[in-house]
C-alpha cells in the first residue's frame, strides 16, 4: 500500500512530504524538490520542524514538536 502511495505522489505537480508517527520525513517527492530546493536525501530522516519552520502570517511558529 504504501509503495503504491508513493509512487502515486511520484507524478505530482504539487511538493508532497510525509512524516512518521515521529514527524521524521519519510517520503518528498521531485516537486517538493523544485519547490524548496532540497534533495529527498538531504531531507529524509530529518525532522519537518526542523527543516520547515513554518510560521503563521503573523510570524508565530507553527512547526513544533507533536503539532498535528
Amino acid at each position: 500500500m504504501r509503495k503504491l502511495l508513493f509512487e502515486a505522489l511520484d507524478t505530482a505537480a504539487d511538493g508532497v512530504f510525509i512524516v512518521d508517527t515521529d514527524q521524521r520525513i519519510i517520503y518528498w517527492n521531485q516537486a517538493a524538490q523544485r519547490v524548496l530546493g532540497y534533495t529527498s536525501g538531504e531531507v529524509l530522516g530529518q525532522f519537518c520542524l526542523e527543516l520547515l519552520g513554518g510560521r503563521d502570517e503573523r510570524g508565530l511558529e507553527i512547526c513544533r514538536r507533536h503539532c498535528r
